[in-house]
């Protein structure tokens, strides 16, 4: 794959031998409903903020807001529908230097961008990966930026040292 190329050709399926620093990836799209927000926040992070109708009409809010980690959620949706789905992933490490940048709000079209930033081969089976990924509105501004690194299966384990 080309460096910064974006949506690179997938190939078969990659291995951590084909992924280049600064190829791109463009995310799928994914919508929010108000019911998908509050079911969400009931369930899973139930501030006030976020179910309470008293509080979200606070001008604060302005409205339902998306938590934080419903965010984080549908980036990694989005990123194992356009990109890990064409890797050979083994697992993930991390997730670390996570913004959130502006509330999600109900019916915001959300879509994003997962670059490649580096590769690191030093282990016999698989390659460490590290992805930032910015998730955006349908506008373009962005809610989230985050780095994740996992782990892809090497193409042929190095020999034992």
């Amino acid at each position: 794959m080309t460096a910064g190329q974006i949506d690179p050709p997938a190939p078969a399926r990659a291995y951590a031998e084909d992924l280049a620093p600064g190829t791109a990836y463009r995310l799928g799209r994914h919508t929010l409903t108000e019911d998908d927000i509050v079911g969400f926040a009931a369930a899973w992070d139930p501030q006030p903020f976020h179910v309470d109708p008293a509080q979200r009409a606070h001008p604060r809010f302005a409205g339902v807001i998306a938590s934080g980690i419903q965010s984080l959620a549908v980036l990694q949706r989005l990123c194992v529908e356009s990109v890990y789905a064409h890797w050979h992933v083994v697992a993930g490490r991390a997730l670390t230097e996570a913004v959130f940048l502006r509330p999600v709000r109900a019916d915001t079209e959300l879509t994003g961008v997962a670059r490649v930033e580096s590769v690191t081969l030093d282990r016999p089976a698989m390659g460490l990966v590290r992805l930032a990924c910015t998730l955006t509105s349908r506008s373009g501004e962005p809610v989230l930026t985050l780095v994740a690194e996992t782990y892809v299966a090497r193409r042929v384990p190095a020999p034992p040292h």
